[in-house]
């Protein structure tokens, strides 16, 4: 052999057995890593960018020499917000088609594998894992993924609701088509501020009741946040259940929002709370389970903690509807169907009845004879002297309902009729609780009625409908209901017609105010 390639073959052998003494060195052990990301880590770029840099990564063997043929996994990873979202999508080539979340390549005679990476939709930290199972070795790259360019100015809550004096700080910020946020400034104008002001820093001042909006403003974009400025109160209403892990529930709060209440309820229950007088409970459906086995009975809940009390357990009637408290609270009137006696269905069973019965369950009686089979006499609600109760009925005429007044002490019924001698019909009934001759019903609209029937007027404007449970104010000036339009709990001032809807109650309905 030449001089000159046995110097190199002998370079060769010391350098190879360096390495291998090296590794083998027992002071010293193998290298720190045996797989590490070569390309840069850290990158940031804006969303949906295909990085121009493939992501590297370098597998070693047992003695620190590169690994060839050695299949490495590449995972992008959900993000920790949204849960299900991806932060990257990887490619095998950068002109290649994309695989997806998962690539599997293998190392190269020089131990490298590699992948390309396109970020995801949703700005923060998102991280890429790389395995080698065949050794059990692991590693990780992180990106950041940035805002991309502006679409649209967003401002929270969109629309809500304030005590007179008090406030809420808006949450405004610009976002990119994906709704990622960006730091452009964002300013803030009141359209109406003597009803509710707005600061630099998007806290809201509510002033004066009524409705107001406050503009947010970034460059040429605008969103529009609502606020109603509305009374005091605090109500019970209905929480619908609208999916298979949601739960229906009795809930309490303020016309604010502020100190929210649950109390779950059956999911097929139809609870429409009313308040007692004292307002620490409410009257409701339980929603029984099965017409021979629990039917649906009448109990009182407290707010917070406490044992539910059945109320409509000694009432000898079957399913038990429309609970309302008189304005004394003394009584609880409501609507039954006829008992079922040793699960025998009786004649008339699917008939209405007017009962009332003591708050502690004593005393019960039925008011008004049923009629005929269907003939449903429901929806029951006391003036405010306790001395007649509005209901409606479907005995007058045609299918429809229709007001009809009793006198519990005497028994006697009269039909409302107008001045013109027509029935008024109506699906929710609710007597005014300051007044014993202001009668609120729902016809569609919102309207009101004398307590004789001879006048009658609109508190709704029309094309507004409104859903049959409505409740009063304790002062008689307003009236809160479900609205058909947007589907939020509506506050409307009786005298001037002024609406204040509630923007966060789009799943509550059959409200009560607490009296």
């Amino acid at each position: 052999m030449p001089r000159a390639l046995r110097a190199a073959a002998a370079t060769v052998t010391v350098a190879f057995a360096t390495a291998v003494a090296a590794a083998c060195d027992s002071t010293t052990g193998p290298p720190a890593s045996r797989m590490a990301v070569l390309s840069d880590t850290g990158v940031s770029d804006t969303i949906l960018t295909l990085l121009t840099a493939p992501l590297v990564v370098r597998v070693l063997d047992e003695i620190g020499l590169p690994a060839s043929d050695v299949p490495v996994r590449f995972e992008a990873l959900h993000m920790p917000y949204p849960a299900s979202s991806y932060g990257a999508f990887l490619y095998s080539a950068p002109d290649g088609p994309q695989i997806g979340t998962i690539i599997v390549d293998t190392t190269d005679w020089n131990g490298e594998a590699r992948v390309w990476v396109r970020l995801g939709i949703h700005a923060g930290q998102v991280r890429i894992a790389a395995d080698a199972p065949t050794l059990a070795l692991s590693t990780t790259a992180t990106y950041t993924v940035l805002p991309g360019a502006a679409t649209r100015v967003q401002v929270v809550p969109a629309d809500s609701a304030a005590y007179q004096g008090r406030g809420y700080t808006l949450r405004s910020a610009i976002v990119d088509r994906y709704g990622n946020a960006r730091p452009d400034p964002v300013t803030y104008v009141a359209t109406a501020p003597t009803t509710v002001d707005v600061d630099e820093s998007g806290r809201i001042a509510a002033h004066a009741i009524g409705r107001g909006a406050i503009i947010a403003a970034a460059g040429t974009f605008r969103d529009t946040a609502w606020v109603s400025v509305v009374p005091d109160g605090m109500i019970a209403a209905h929480k619908v259940r609208i999916s298979g892990d949601d739960a229906t529930a009795v809930v309490f709060m303020g016309l604010d929002g502020s100190g929210y209440e649950e109390r779950p309820v059956p999911y097929w229950a139809q609870p429409r709370p009313d308040w007692a007088r004292t307002g620490d409970a409410v009257v409701m459906e339980d929603g029984g389970n099965e017409a021979l086995a629990k039917p649906n009975q009448l109990v009182v809940i407290p707010r917070g903690e406490g044992p539910t009390i059945p109320v409509g357990r000694a009432v000898q009637a079957g399913h038990q509807f429309y609970p309302q408290y008189s304005p004394d609270g003394s009584w609880i009137y409501f609507s039954a169907s006829p008992p079922i006696v040793g699960g025998v269905i009786p004649d008339g069973y699917g008939q209405l009845e007017l009962w009332r019965v003591r708050p502690d369950g004593s005393s019960a009686e039925r008011l008004y004879p049923g009629g005929t089979y269907h003939n449903n006499d429901f929806r029951p609600s006391v003036a405010p002297n306790g001395n007649r109760v509005v209901f409606l009925t479907n005995r007058v005429c045609c299918g429809g309902s229709s007001l009809m007044i009793l006198d519990p002490g005497s028994g006697t019924v009269d039909t409302l009729r107008t001045a013109a001698g027509l029935t008024i019909s109506g699906e929710g009934v609710r007597w005014s609780p300051v007044d014993n001759d202001l009668i609120a019903y729902v016809s569609t609209r919102i309207w009101l009625t004398s307590a004789d029937g001879t006048t009658q007027r609109a508190v709704t404007p029309q094309g507004k409908a409104y859903g049959p449970e409505i409740d009063w104010s304790p002062d008689g000036r307003w009236i809160i209901a479900r609205s058909g339009n947007d589907h939020l709990l509506h506050l409307i001032e009786v005298s001037s017609g002024l609406t204040l809807p509630l923007g966060f109650t789009d799943r509550l309905t059959a409200p009560a105010w607490h009296p």
